[in-house]
């Protein structure tokens, strides 16, 4: 029997990776706390769940997270330092 987790948070996003995983981006609460959750979720035959493959981060972080982004664009645009 296939076991299914439902999305325990606020979903934002979904990023297919693939046939059998995507990236789940959401707002969790733990303690009282919220936080932002991005992990990688699997979908086969016999299970449809979070993995432990993924990362929480204090809602407090969203800046430094989305400055990390910009640079990732940067990058990927050629525009950032080391580019190969």
């Amino acid at each position: 029997m296939r076991k299914e987790i439902e999305y325990d948070g606020t979903l934002i996003a979904e990023i297919i990776k693939n046939d059998k995983a995507k990236l789940m981006i959401g707002i969790k609460e733990f303690h009282g706390r919220a936080f932002i959750d991005m992990r990688e979720w699997v979908d086969d035959s016999d299970y449809l769940g979070p993995t432990k493959k993924g990362v929480t981060l204090m809602v407090g972080k969203f800046e430094d997270l989305k400055s990390a982004i910009k640079q990732l664009e940067k990058h990927l645009k050629g525009e950032g330092k080391n580019n190969e």
